[in-house]
């Protein structure tokens, strides 16, 4: 009988172990679809502002004097932001991101905690966790930070 118990108690321990492992994993994916579809509902808003004036970008840095900016975050949408700004008066003084990656497209590419150049912005394309961001850019930057999302 204490041999059936220990191994029902066993038992229950690992399913109570998979529950939870399988828990965290659904967690995870949970986060990552609300990261996805939060970058598609402001690239689809983007572009739908976009259909309407094509300089809309261009329009709302000039009109707030930020003739050079830094782009933090070179995912989907800082890659597109770049694009975008490629061929205008405003100038990509370079890329902020975590991976430190090598100057990409001929532009530049810092970590927050590097000395970055002195721009007018810094836009944010990175829609989750914007607060953390946005602090640890103050600690080296002395200008607005904006998000991609108050353009559109």
């Amino acid at each position: 009988m204490r041999v059936m118990s220990f191994i029902l108690l066993l038992i229950i321990f690992f399913m109570l172990y998979v529950i939870f492992f399988l828990y965290r994993a659904f967690e995870q994916k949970c986060i990552q679809y609300d990261k996805v579809m939060r970058n598609f509902l402001m690239l689809y808003d983007w572009m739908e502002e976009k259909q309407k004036d094509s300089e809309i970008l261009v329009s709302f840095l000039q009109e707030r004097g930020y003739g050079e900016i830094l782009v933090y975050g070179w995912g989907y949408l800082g890659r597109l932001l770049c694009k975008e700004l490629e061929h205008t008066q405003i100038k990509v003084k370079g890329i902020i991101d975590r991976r430190h990656l090598s100057d990409t497209y001929g532009i530049p590419s810092y970590r927050s905690q590097d000395a970055l150049p002195k721009v007018d912005a810094v836009v944010l394309t990175v829609l989750y966790d914007g607060e953390r961001i946005m602090d640890d850019i103050k600690m080296n930057m002395d200008c607005p930070i904006i998000s991609l999302e108050e353009f559109v």
